[in-house]
């Protein structure tokens, strides 16, 4: 007998959100600077003012590689527009505040 457990009021299925866990705690994710790099690549595609640089770009490479296909006129784009537009932005005196905002590094540390 000494193995079973005493009848009495029941847990709360709450007690352990008023510990810190469960929604109201506050946590920080650092993400991989790939995730990062993918979502800031995609904010960039998705601005309407980024838009004109993306197509300069693209126009750019295809000048420039004239016998790549598309795929990977395409991957080559992914994989040099930020730090392009980054070195473009920052040396453009006349570029707009939310061009420079675009350009800064996103912070790795998500809040959640």
């Amino acid at each position: 007998m000494k193995t079973t457990k005493a009848v009495g009021l029941p847990q709360s299925h709450h007690d352990c959100r008023h510990r810190g866990r469960g929604t109201r705690e506050y946590n920080v994710l650092t993400m991989g600077q790939l995730e990062v790099s993918q979502a800031h690549l995609y904010i960039l595609n998705n601005t309407e003012e980024v838009l004109p640089y993306i197509e300069t770009h693209k126009q750019n490479l295809i000048v420039t590689h004239p016998k790549m296909i598309m795929m990977r006129v395409l991957q080559e784009y992914n994989r040099t527009f930020i730090n392009l537009f980054r070195q473009t932005i920052f040396g453009d005196d006349s570029a707009s505040k939310t061009l420079r905002l675009l350009v800064v590094w996103p912070n790795l540390n998500v809040p959640t």
